[in-house]
């Protein structure tokens, strides 16, 4: 079965893009011929390692460039570059005629653009959900003059045979605008080593400086931490447009807070940590969660849509805080803080929850859906 996976790059060490190359990678693997598609890769190297069984083409056509430009501009460059890339994502699926074409774009040009396309040369396709439903649009002038709307309609997803969501919350807001709707979990790979040091005195967050972080709620969480245990360190991994502001919110303050640049070596971040804190205003998984997990850390999560309700046992093996509660997120950390033991018990339960995202528990799943494809 020959399966194409359509992303603008695979260039940002993300979620996203880890998750889809691993999956790319494991399907390669056990009998599937993949493509990883995109169009803006150029000569970016990939994030994360790619097998030499998964095909890359890239379409180049640069959409990020435009930014450069004056509104008007950028909106007749665009017109331009959408006109190209159709064009040539047309040619390649007339030579290719996959099996299946997969993306994880929430951009109504995109979907427009593939339902168009795919039932002309009868190729199914499916959009692989990796953002909220409730959170797909975008509100700033631009995007409405380009994209009309930005949230997905019944009538631009009449053509999708398949959407797959990554929680069931998630699942009922898309299943009102689509009927064929399933839910798989991420694949997430896990620590062969699942003994943190839980004795040691720092806590970590790893993720985008992003809104979507809840980043000025992390900050009034921590406050409260370290002036009740200023022993304590907040270690950061990440970068995004909200960086810059945050490291000059914490300049010229001792709230125990370091920055650190993305690790490639995550795990042994982790493994170095006591638990992870999550502040996200909406998760539509939680991939750091069940990575946290398998190194047996404790995590602290706020109950946003949709992601960590799914992943953590409340008082099992973190803990979930009634979302935006500040005050009970800090106090959770104290406990946590105080209590060794509780760190270890819940640790040990974090690692066998992990094992529930495995490859061997969930790419069985997708096997069952790509045999359902017509």
């Amino acid at each position: 079965m020959k399966i194409v996976y359509l992303f603008p790059h695979y260039a940002q060490k993300a979620g996203t893009e880890r998750i889809l190359i691993d999956k790319m990678n494991w399907l390669s693997n056990h009998n599937y011929e993949v493509i990883a598609l995109s169009y803006e890769q150029g000569d970016h190297p990939f994030a994360f390692p790619l097998s030499d069984k998964v095909k890359h083409v890239d379409l180049d056509v640069r959409f990020f460039p435009l930014y450069k430009f004056s509104s008007f501009k950028r909106l007749l460059l665009t017109m331009v570059l959408r006109h190209r890339l159709k064009l040539r994502l047309r040619t390649f699926l007339q030579e290719q005629r996959p099996d299946l074409l997969i993306c994880t774009t929430y951009n109504p040009f995109e979907i427009d653009m593939l339902s168009e396309l795919c039932p002309s040369l009868k190729i199914p396709f499916w959009i692989e959900s990796h953002c909220t439903y409730l959170e797909s649009y975008s509100a700033d002038m631009l995007s409405l003059v380009l994209h009309r709307k930005r949230q997905l309609t019944s009538h631009q997803l009449a053509k999708v045979s398949k959407v797959i969501a990554l929680t069931e919350g998630d699942a009922i807001e898309w299943r009102k605008v689509i009927g064929q709707v399933k839910v798989v979990p991420n694949m997430v790979s896990l620590s062969p080593h699942s003994k943190s040091m839980r004795d040691t005195q720092h806590a970590i967050f790893v993720g985008r400086f992003a809104d979507q972080k809840g980043l000025p709620d992390l900050l009034k969480i921590w406050s409260k931490v370290h002036q009740k245990y200023p022993e304590w360190q907040l270690d950061m991994y990440g970068t995004g447009p909200l960086k810059d502001w945050f490291l000059q919110e914490i300049s010229n303050k001792d709230l125990g807070i370091v920055v650190h640049e993305p690790d490639a070596n995550i795990m042994d971040r982790y493994l170095e940590s006591a638990f992870l804190l999550l502040t996200s205003v909406y998760e539509p998984f939680g991939l750091v969660l069940v990575e946290a997990m398998s190194c047996g850390l404790p995590v602290v999560a706020f109950n946003c849509p949709y992601g960590p309700a799914d992943i953590i046992s409340d008082g099992v093996d973190g803990f979930l805080i009634k979302n935006r509660d500040i005050d009970a997120f800090a106090e959770r950390v104290y406990q946590l803080i105080r209590d060794k033991e509780m760190r270890q018990k819940m640790g040990i339960e974090a690692v066998k929850s992990a094992h529930r995202y495995s490859a061997e528990n969930v790419m069985p799943i997708w096997n069952k859906l790509f045999e359902s494809v017509d």
